[in-house]
């Protein structure tokens, strides 16, 4: 397969507020019309759905989950298997720990992690270290700043 991956992006929270993030980055993705996967554990799955009906108090992100009829006609899609991408997603989102069977089926990656979590930013470390390597000069690292900004803070 064709190597598409332009950017494999981590973001480091400060708090588990992973699955506000993941709504944050799927609305995004959707106004630019990229389908989205979300790869998380499966006692996340439910809660990361209830962030994207709720992100905004006027609007909801309409998807689709795991054991849900529908994936054909779906833009965002939450699983918890890394190996299937039901809707053909451009974009995959991995959080807490997830992966996926071949990063460069997509376009780009988001790697989510809470960097309180010692288990979770080890496993982030790890994985930007291989990935560093891997995918030279489209690794980037991003951090909330003291104003509450994401700002990039480093590139692989």
């Amino acid at each position: 397969m064709a190597d598409k991956l332009q950017h494999v992006d981590f973001y480091q929270l400060a708090s588990d507020e992973t699955g506000a993030l993941a709504a944050q980055l799927s609305e995004k993705a959707a106004a630019i019309a990229k389908k989205v996967v979300i790869h998380a554990p499966k006692e996340a799955c439910q809660n990361i759905s209830r962030d994207l009906w709720t992100l905004r108090d006027l609007s909801f992100l309409a998807h689709g989950i795991d054991g849900d009829d529908g994936a054909e006609f779906a833009d965002i899609w939450i699983s918890s298997d890394g190996d299937k991408n039901q809707i053909e997603a451009e974009f995959a989102i991995l959080m807490a720990g997830q992966g996926v069977r071949d990063m460069t089926a997509y376009e780009r990656c988001f790697i989510i992690f809470n960097g309180k979590d010692e288990e979770e930013l080890a496993h982030a470390r790890g994985q930007w270290k291989a990935l560093s390597d891997d995918f030279k000069g489209r690794c980037r690292y991003f951090a909330k700043s003291d104003e509450g900004k994401w700002e990039q803070k480093a590139q692989g």
